[in-house]
């Protein structure tokens, strides 16, 4: 009875520490994402620009930023500075600051990752540099 008695209490607490492992797991895991939806807003927040301002959109649960940038031909949209402080919170690598800068319109749509963040953009003068981050 006592061998029994004292494997029972070994599962018991076996499964107790399983659980609270898992539940770490857990709250790790949604600490992280959260950090990761974070990062754009933060960014924004850093350069004193709200969600909605002209050009600026937030979507996909805070993993995704379009810039719609102001160009010759439109009528409003995120001003240059709007849009290079928001590359510059992120921590945006030169050489994709370089790409981004060199950028014409004959070149189309231009893709580039560092970490965890993916910016997508194109340029023609009339429209203006129009980019969306991606938080992965």
């Amino acid at each position: 009875m006592g061998l029994v008695t004292g494997v029972i209490a070994t599962l018991g607490v076996t499964s107790a520490q399983d659980a609270a492992e898992e539940r770490a797991e857990a709250d790790a895991a949604a600490a992280a994402e959260a950090a990761e939806q974070a990062v754009l807003k933060d960014a924004m927040a850093a350069c004193g620009i709200d969600d909605g301002e002209p050009g600026i959109r937030v979507g996909d649960a805070g993993r995704t930023l379009t810039v719609d940038h102001q160009g010759d031909d439109d009528l409003e949209g995120a001003s240059s500075e709007d849009l290079f402080c928001i590359v510059e919170a992120l921590d945006t690598p030169s050489s994709v600051v370089s790409h981004m800068e060199q950028t014409t319109s004959m070149d189309g749509r231009q893709t580039e990752s560092w970490e965890n963040v993916t910016v997508s953009w194109s340029y023609h003068p009339d429209r203006g540099m129009d980019s969306v981050f991606t938080v992965e």
